[in-house]
């Protein structure tokens, strides 16, 4: 089991600081150091102090797991943690903004004058 000195995240390859490792535990300096050109984002875990220790198992199981824009990102990191469900409304938003741009092209974009 990890010390309570480190914290389970994922962190998106595209992060030049280090070779990114997907979901991984580090040091709160470390956290500070990758974060400190960005915008960070920290959800408050919901759960009770009973809740925090039996989700240590279920992180443990996604060490490693590789950082994905869309299918695994730090919201579906952070969701499945909490709600037991793998979902990012950012990446659902985006998709659901991808297709009524793509019906109103095949709607209007054929009418040329």
């Amino acid at each position: 089991m990890p010390s309570l000195s480190r914290f389970p995240v994922a962190f998106p390859s595209w992060r030049k600081i280090k070779p990114a490792k997907g979901v991984q535990y580090i040091t709160l300096e470390e956290f500070l150091l990758r974060t400190r050109q960005g915008k960070i984002w920290i959800q408050k875990f919901e759960g009770t102090e009973t809740d925090r220790g039996n989700i240590i198992p279920q992180i443990d199981a996604l060490i490693g797991t590789a950082y994905n824009l869309v299918n695994f990102n730090c919201e579906h990191f952070a969701n499945l943690i909490q709600k037991k469900v793998s979902i990012s409304q950012q990446v659902a938003a985006a998709v659901a903004g991808a297709v009524i741009i793509g019906i109103g092209l095949l709607a209007f974009g054929g009418k040329r004058k």
